[in-house]
């Protein structure tokens, strides 16, 4: 099985990587900018084929685009330029509609991996959830076949529902780690860093997964509707405006929800 995947950024490096070294599939790189695809491949002294999109393997079995959401359109019209009109084409985006391929596209889907990449870090895809989309049953088989090789878990999810769980992650992963990058805003000024609040954030995320709502095990100053404690709280941030604002709107929505 061969497969293209479109793109530099860190899903498209994870993805590549991680059918390179656990499968036996052929992987190709078919990057905007194909040099800066080759940097990042050879640190990871990873062996694929490095194109550029108008160059790519026109025989490929499967085409990954894993750009930006804003550039899929233009990529996927860059692509059927170039291959049959019969080619497997998916995007990796969580709120991205398959609509996006247009009515006409057939063997068109979606491959969305649940997980926070980050450049130059590379994630065991076999720890990645990865929810499928497809309108095509030839598309449908060639996507179970890429990720049990993967080894990963995976279901079908249609649009909607994965927008669902793009917008939940943002709460829960992107939110959550600006939050801590405002904890360790507030300990830097006093010498210390985020490592302090380690067993903390470890003991939080753990109780709020085995918990059947995360509601249930709020804790804090603004559960129990510790006012003076608020105040207190407010009145260290004063210098820091950008952070009081935001301690005191997610103060209120606490003690809206348990009135």
């Amino acid at each position: 099985m061969k497969i293209v995947v479109v793109g530099s950024g860190a899903v498209a490096i994870n993805l590549a990587f991680g059918f390179a070294t656990t499968t036996n599939f052929q992987v190709e790189i078919a990057a905007r900018n194909p040099q800066k695809a080759k940097d990042i491949i050879d640190g990871l002294d990873l062996k694929v084929n490095i194109s550029s999109i108008e160059k790519c393997d026109t025989n490929a079995d499967l085409y990954i685009i894993a750009v930006s959401d804003r550039a899929i359109e233009e990529v996927f019209q860059q692509l059927t330029k170039r291959v049959s009109p019969e080619a497997c084409i998916v995007h990796t985006s969580g709120t991205t509609s398959i609509d996006i391929f247009g009515k006409d596209a057939n063997a068109v889907g979606v491959l969305y991996p649940l997980q926070t990449f980050t450049r130059n870090r590379i994630i065991d895809l076999r720890d990645v959830p990865f929810y499928l989309e497809a309108k095509d049953e030839h598309l449908k088989r060639v996507l179970v076949k890429a990720v049990e090789e993967l080894e990963a878990r995976w279901d079908w999810l249609e649009s909607d529902k994965r927008k669902a769980i793009h917008v939940a992650a943002v709460f829960a992963c992107n939110f959550t780690n600006y939050m801590m990058a405002c904890a360790n805003e507030v300990l830097h000024k006093e010498g210390l860093n985020i490592s302090v609040l380690q067993p903390l954030i470890e003991e939080t995320i753990s109780k709020a997964l085995e918990s059947e709502n995360p509601i249930a095990v709020q804790t804090g100053p603004a559960r129990r509707n510790d006012s003076r404690t608020i105040y207190m709280h407010e009145a260290y941030l004063k210098n820091t405006p950008e952070l009081k604002e935001l301690y005191s709107i997610i103060s209120e929505r606490i003690m809206k929800k348990f009135e």
